[in-house]
């Protein structure tokens, strides 16, 4: 099948959802790289009104049964797909929302100050880099400097490493984060299918990048889907990029 006649899945595999009733099904999305477009700053991402028309289908024609997992806060989630709410896990695991309810804060010791204070201090020289604080990770960037890889690797390892284990560094598309180790998007998904309009159902989770990989770990050992988007990691099944997950997610809503 070509590009132009619709979602693309690799050709190895078979549709992910051919036999599967949504009203079995539990859908994660990641959010960066999967629903949108990855971006330089991601303060400028965003999606059309036909992506937010086809969230708020899904989400009904799934009876609730939809969440987005992203690294962002919950706040910037709901800023880039505003005025939808839906039920999000935010910052891997470490804030989440169920759909009507309100936001819910994991307990985080209070040790990324020091850390905080070192990146800054590390970063001021180098324009090309730059910080991302959100509070209980710290995220450093280096897309459009592509080639400040090794320095921000090494940087980022020895700040993790003075925090102790209760910390980790996790690399994305052209970032590396420091994040508490006890969460992840695998154990929000866990927690999630617990809950609500989640139990009992089928989990399928959409993401891109590493951090997707403990969710993907999840779903799999829960006996769900999993679908990669584009080539950074590899599911089940797999999308070219967040204009194909559009378009499929859009033949879910018209099944």
């Amino acid at each position: 099948m070509s590009r132009r006649s619709g979602p693309v899945l690799d050709s190895r595999q078979s549709a992910p959802f051919a036999a599967l009733d949504l009203d079995e099904l539990a859908l994660f999305l990641d959010l960066d790289g999967t629903l949108v477009e990855l971006v330089s700053d991601p303060a400028d991402a965003e999606v059309g009104a036909g992506t937010i028309a086809m969230l708020r289908s899904l989400e009904q024609r799934l009876g609730g049964a939809l969440a987005i997992v992203s690294g962002r806060p919950i706040a910037e989630v709901d800023r880039v797909l505003r005025p939808l709410q839906l039920t999000v896990v935010g910052l891997h695991g470490l804030e989440w929302r169920e759909r009507g309810q309100g936001a819910n804060l994991q307990a985080i010791a209070a040790r990324l100050e020091p850390a905080r204070t070192v990146l800054g201090w590390a970063l001021a020289g180098r324009p090309r880099l730059w910080l991302e604080d959100k509070g209980a990770t710290l995220a450093v960037h280096f897309r459009e400097a592509p080639g400040e890889g090794p320095y921000v690797a090494q940087l980022v390892d020895a700040v993790v490493a003075r925090l102790g284990p209760e910390f980790e560094c996790v690399s994305g598309a052209f970032v590396k984060e420091i994040r508490p180790r006890a969460c992840n998007k695998g154990t929000a998904v866990r927690r999630l299918m617990g809950m609500g309009a989640f139990a009992g159902r089928i989990p399928a989770f959409v993401g891109d990048d590493v951090t997707d990989l403990d969710a993907f770990r999840e779903v799999e050992a829960l006996g769900g889907r999993t679908i990669s988007v584009g080539d950074r990691i590899r599911g089940q099944h797999r999308l070219a990029d967040p204009s194909d997950v559009f378009r499929w997610l859009s033949r879910l809503v018209q099944a």
